[in-house]
């Protein structure tokens, strides 16, 4: 009589609600237990270690199982306390088990194939390793960092984790999860006189060499007009791309033509995406005044301005005259 197969249900760090079913093969010796990490594969190149939620004899009817591939520990890393307040977490938090994994476990815990791994440079080999394990180790000691895909594809196997995972018991390596960042930053296009092209002599050829281009030279004009002038236009100061062409939206090629001249430089700047209006005082807005028994406490009249201006908004001459006595104090 045959011995049913065994199976189990992974959790893997992916947002994706439901748990995955792999085959235990029939040559290995110990049955993993709820708790383990074993390392499986994903689609059709990604491997991952999971955390094996339960054990069990049924097999799946509308998909065949994959293997896992090999087993990390010979005990638990999670208690079945742990696996049953996980759950809890993804049902009360409206999110699924393998987020909840993710954000529970540390990064060397968390194994996968486009995890990145460093080699350590303070290591010291004490005992005799392995031909596989010297390889390796040499080929991160060339590298300094590699994914485990790479390591897999030198090492010519399906998967490595299991002997990197003694590396990092040894010290000799240590891992991090690649952060996909989903915050870009806001950018936009500035312009500004070139290095080349920052000094009174230069600025004056560059007057000359524009004196049948009249489009080009109407834009490095307004480039030092709207700078605050030559003396700021010299000393590099930018504007926005955007803003140059306000007024000059036809002189799009103009532009292009003085950047390949090489007398403007064209740069990236990071803008912030938070907008913030200039607030208009009203003189029929009650201001708030500040509490009577901070202004008892205090008997020095500037910070007593201090706090009417803060906690109102007084008109221009007061704020002046606020400024100034600060800056005399």
């Amino acid at each position: 009589m045959s011995v049913p197969e065994t199976f189990v249900d992974v959790i893997l760090p992916v947002p994706l609600p439901r748990l995955f079913t792999y085959s235990v093969p029939s040559d290995m010796a110990d049955i993993p237990e709820p708790g383990i990490r074993v390392v499986v594969p994903f689609g059709k190149k990604k491997q991952y270690s999971g955390i094996i939620f339960s054990v069990h004899k049924n097999k799946p009817k509308d998909y065949e199982t994959k293997p896992i591939l090999s087993v990390l520990e010979s005990s638990p890393i999670v208690t079945a306390a742990q696996l049953n307040f996980w759950e809890w977490m993804a049902e009360y938090y409206q999110c699924t088990l393998g987020e909840v994994y993710k954000a529970a476990l540390p990064s060397g815990l968390k194994l996968e194939s486009e995890t990145r791994v460093y080699y350590n440079p303070d290591y010291i080999q004490l005992d005799n390793l392995p031909e596989k394990t010297t390889k390796t180790l040499l080929f991160l000691s060339e590298k300094k960092v590699c994914t485990i895909q790479e390591i897999n594809t030198f090492l010519g196997q399906k998967s490595s984790m299991p002997l990197l995972h003694k590396l990092m018991e040894e010290g000799a390596v240590f891992v991090s999860e690649r952060l996909k960042e989903n915050y870009k930053a806001k950018t936009e296009n500035h312009l500004r006189i070139s290095e080349v092209f920052r000094t009174e002599t230069k600025l004056h050829e560059a007057f000359n060499l524009l004196e049948k281009a009249p489009r080009q030279l109407n834009l490095l004009m307004t480039l030092i007009q709207k700078t605050g002038g030559a003396g700021n236009a010299l000393k590099g100061k930018s504007i926005a791309r955007k803003d140059l062409l306000e007024e000059n939206s036809s002189a799009t090629a103009a532009l292009n033509e003085l950047i390949k001249k090489e007398i403007f430089e064209q740069f990236s700047r990071e803008v912030g995406r938070w907008i913030v209006q200039k607030m208009k005082y009203n003189k029929k807005t009650p201001s708030l005044q500040p509490s009577k028994k901070l202004t008892k406490r205090s008997k020095n009249p500037l910070i007593i301005k201090l706090l009417s201006f803060f906690t109102g908004s007084p008109p221009a001459e007061k704020q002046k005259s606020i400024f100034t006595s600060l800056k005399n104090t």
